[in-house]
């Protein structure tokens, strides 16, 4: 796997597999090490997607060509870039709890740390099981 920045001034790090070039997950300085952003859709993935949604973010990308519009009743989000309204995301509680700052380190692997080189693919194989 390898860590890219799209832009130099950008904050988000995006973790890609070297071999079939899946974005495995994103990171940033917000996070806290306590969010993983990752796209189920992307790439096979055994994460535990259980938790309930909280929100619907950046509707500003979101078009008719990905499909309706979400039905839930759940907050929506057209940007988090203008202050208004990342206050008013940053209030709903488990927003909150999760861009907290952690009172320790990690006791877990973080995005971080695979980002720093902690876990390396096998010899030979890509993270996604693939042969180089």
């Amino acid at each position: 796997m390898k860590a890219f920045k799209l832009r130099s001034t950008g904050e988000s790090t995006r973790i890609y597999c070297n071999q079939c070039y899946s974005v495995l997950g994103v990171d940033h300085p917000t996070y806290q090490n306590n969010v993983f952003l990752n796209f189920p859709d992307h790439c096979a993935n055994h994460a535990d997607l259980s938790r309930p949604l909280n929100a619907y973010l950046n509707m500003s990308d979101y078009s008719a060509a990905i499909g309706p519009l979400p039905t839930e009743d759940m907050p929506l989000f057209v940007s988090t870039d203008c202050a208004p309204e990342r206050k008013r995301f940053l209030w709903l509680p488990d927003v909150a709890n999760s861009f907290k700052e952690s009172s320790g380190p990690p006791g877990r692997v973080t995005l971080a740390s695979l980002k720093n080189g902690v876990l390396q693919s096998r010899p030979g194989m890509g993270v996604c099981g693939r042969g180089r």
